[in-house]
């Protein structure tokens, strides 16, 4: 069932169409539309770099569908800790604990400690949502020229 299916309909009639009509700013436009882009863009770098340096691992054990996965899931893991240190960096984040909860807290911890088993793994792969979830907020936070900079200084 779509989501919009549950929304009631006078909502959709009064509240959602209406403001579909209206004129969107210029600058509003362009930070939707930046924001899908550059984030589509620091998510394939970052996929491609981990594939990259896990190549080797991938050609020995061979390169399957999950393997893709797998990696896919994790670069929002790497692409959060980058984007954390440049918010961090850029005081951008007055709410810190806000953003960070006990679920990236715990799998941080273990990433640390444990020497990545498959039960580390498997652990990753149900968590990254939550994770994927919180990059996206924090990167709908930043301004254009902010994501700019941060593509610039840490991903070129």
């Amino acid at each position: 069932m779509k989501l919009s299916n549950k929304i009631p309909k006078e909502i959709i009639i009064n509240i959602l169409e209406p403001y579909t009509r209206k004129c969107q700013s210029k600058e509003l436009i362009d930070d939707i539309s930046g924001y899908y882009s550059t984030l589509n863009l620091i998510f394939n770098k970052y996929y491609s770099n981990l594939y990259d340096d896990y190549g080797n691992y991938f050609l020995n054990n061979g390169i399957t569908p999950k393997s893709k996965i797998k990696v896919g899931r994790l670069v929002w893991y790497f692409l959060e800790l980058d984007m954390l240190v440049f918010m961090l960096s850029n005081n951008l984040l007055p709410n810190f604990s806000n953003i960070i909860d006990n679920a990236y807290s715990r799998v941080l911890v273990e990433t640390i400690q444990d020497e990545y088993t498959d039960f580390w793994l498997f652990d990753i792969m149900k968590e990254y949502k939550k994770t994927k979830k919180r990059v996206c907020l924090m990167w709908a936070k930043l301004k254009n020229t902010q994501r700019l900079y941060f593509i610039k200084n840490y991903i070129i």
